[in-house]
């Protein structure tokens, strides 16, 4: 299930309208219960309450195995930069052949200080959804860390400047939507790269 499936289905099973149900329904219980000289209406009470609890623990169900799919796209830690880095995306390529796809980003590293900095090793792609930030799960996904994509891990000098090319094939078509490329160490460091995805396909970012 993608993000926006998952994200739209746990809203829709979290409604308040199911808790109305199942108050409506252990009351149509009761009542039907107490009414045992009215059978009909008591059949009718008895049956509807049955399947408004129903309705409502399946609710629930759906409500708790959206939110685990949901909880799968969430960044596991979202670190600041802490790391004195500037990062900018600087191109992105794409060429279409009939056997192959190429597709990526470069963006620009500048190491601001005066010491040298080792960074990398793994980066990844999340997308914003309504002011949140979710992971974009790869094709082809490794089991043990499924959102990450190994990369080399970069060595800047003080004052240097790298550019480094992040490979979009992995994550298929991308819908319309901002996004963002977040490196990492494997500790307390990330880096975050945004761009935008427009309707036209084009790719934006600050220049």
């Amino acid at each position: 299930m993608d993000i926006r499936t998952a994200l739209f289905w746990n809203h829709i099973f979290g409604s308040t309208v199911w808790a109305l149900l199942m108050m409506i329904g252990l009351s149509a219980i009761i009542v039907g219960i107490i009414l045992r000289k009215h059978k009909k209406v008591r059949n009718v009470l008895l049956i509807s309450g049955f399947l408004s609890v129903v309705l409502f623990v399946l609710s629930c169900v759906g409500s708790i195995y959206t939110y685990v799919e949901i909880s799968r796209y969430r960044p596991e830690d979202e670190y600041e930069t802490t790391k004195p880095i500037e990062s900018k995306i600087i191109d992105h390529v794409y060429l279409g052949y009939p056997d192959e796809e190429i597709n990526y980003c470069t963006v620009r590293y500048t190491n601001n200080t005066d010491e040298e900095i080792n960074f990398g090793g793994r980066y990844k792609l999340e997308i914003e959804i309504n002011g949140r930030w979710f992971d974009v799960e790869p094709e082809d996904a490794p089991v043990t860390d499924p959102m990450w994509v190994e990369t080399d891990v970069f060595i800047l000098q003080p004052g240097e400047t790298s550019e480094i090319e992040f490979n979009l094939t992995p994550y298929a078509d991308l819908e319309p939507a901002r996004y963002r490329f977040v490196i990492s160490d494997d500790g307390h460091f990330c880096c975050y790269s945004e761009f935008e995805l427009t309707e036209s396909g084009d790719y934006l970012w600050a220049e």
